[in-house]
């Protein structure tokens, strides 16, 4: 049977048959081997999205860190800053308390100092006024006793 078909067939006719063949396979190879390409290409950019999505979601935890990170460290310091202001403040008020209390003693003590000098003063006037008239009793005396000392009359 094999002879039978190859003689029928004939050389010529397997010539046609294997061109149509090449030809049939050329029309079908590259749309297929472009479906396989965009099929691999497409497939390959997932991956790559897929990846870089997580790179982006890890890179966004990471800043998400780092923002609690600062911010921690800065609400640290402004409490600390609050902290030495209030510290400073109250420092500052006490000093000032004792500076006004320094400042009110030596306001009494000057009073004092003025009082104890004005009743000085007072007492010297006094003295002098006493004296003046001492001294004038005392000329009067002798002026109406003519000078003497003793009483002669």
């Amino acid at each position: 049977m094999k002879l039978k078909f190859q003689q029928t067939v004939g050389p010529h006719c397997c010539a046609r048959a294997c061109q149509f063949f090449v030809k049939v396979i050329s029309v079908l190879i590259i749309p297929l081997i472009l479906t396989i390409f965009t099929v691999v290409i497409t497939f390959q950019e997932r991956k790559e999205s897929h990846e870089q999505r997580i790179e982006d979601q890890q890179i966004a935890r990471e800043q998400r860190r780092q923002d609690l990170n600062i911010s921690n460290f800065a609400r640290r310091q402004d409490q600390e800053i609050a902290q030495k202001q209030r510290e400073l403040e109250r420092t500052l008020a006490n000093e000032r308390k004792d500076l006004e209390y320094e400042l009110a003693e030596r306001v009494r003590h000057s009073n004092d100092e003025q009082r104890k000098h004005e009743l000085y003063i007072q007492e010297e006037n006094r003295r002098d006024t006493l004296l003046t008239m001492y001294i004038n009793e005392i000329g009067q005396l002798l002026k109406e006793s003519n000078g003497s000392l003793t009483s002669n009359r």
